[in-house]
């Protein structure tokens, strides 16, 4: 027995009447979710390219209605796989439900991550997986440096531009920050191509070159 129209009345009742029953369910729950909605409230979808989208994390209705308006083909979850966490079943659930491929990428900047971004590389090269939306929490850091990436390695901006993508709040010794420069200098600087270059990048070998440019 077909049951097209089933998983997506269980998806909405989860949605309107389980997740508000779990989260309110104790006073200490409803104040750690106000909480949590004051510190990451959601930013809609920004259009980068007609094929390029970057958000925080907004609920399934938003991202529902953002990949049938935009034919949305992949999300890639900049968070990392948080299995168990009712955002995450839930996303991963409704691309499941509207055949949309789904990427798990951790990008952080408290822990090594250049695996991750090779990852990312490897996604936005593959032309299948477009019109496509990458998200983080709040739409600043994560989503900024994707943006960044996407628009130095896909559409062939000049890294200072693509880096307005970045969040302007955090001081530039962020290694966000850090990661783009270095490539400005040394790969850009060079003529290398920005997925060539990142597989050679350890945060760390340009500290000394760096230090001659200065004292030049």
């Amino acid at each position: 027995m077909r049951n097209d129209g089933i998983r997506p009345a269980v998806r909405l009742f989860r949605r309107k009447v389980m997740r508000p029953m779990r989260i309110f369910s104790t006073p200490a729950a409803a104040i750690i979710h106000l909480r949590d909605a004051s510190l990451h409230p959601r930013v809609m979808p920004r259009r980068i390219s007609e094929d390029f989208y970057r958000c925080g994390q907004i609920d399934c209705d938003e991202l529902e209605e953002l990949v049938k308006t935009k034919g949305i083909k992949a999300v890639v979850n900049l968070r990392g796989e948080k299995e168990g966490r009712h955002w995450y079943d839930e996303e991963i659930e409704l691309c499941k439900d509207l055949g949309v491929k789904h990427f798990d990428v951790k990008m952080s900047s408290m822990e090594p991550w250049r695996e991750a971004i090779i990852k990312y590389l490897e996604i936005i090269n593959d032309r299948q997986n477009y019109p496509l939306d990458v998200h983080c929490t709040g739409h600043k850091d994560r989503s900024g440096l994707a943006s960044a990436i996407y628009r130095v390695e896909i559409l062939g901006h000049k890294t200072r531009d693509a880096m307005r993508e970045l969040n302007p709040q955090p001081h530039k010794e962020s290694m966000f920050y850090r990661f783009m420069s270095d490539y400005e200098l040394f790969g850009e600087g060079r003529n290398k191509k920005f997925s060539e270059w990142t597989e050679e990048w350890d945060g760390k070998g340009y500290e000394q070159e760096k230090a001659k440019l200065l004292l030049a």
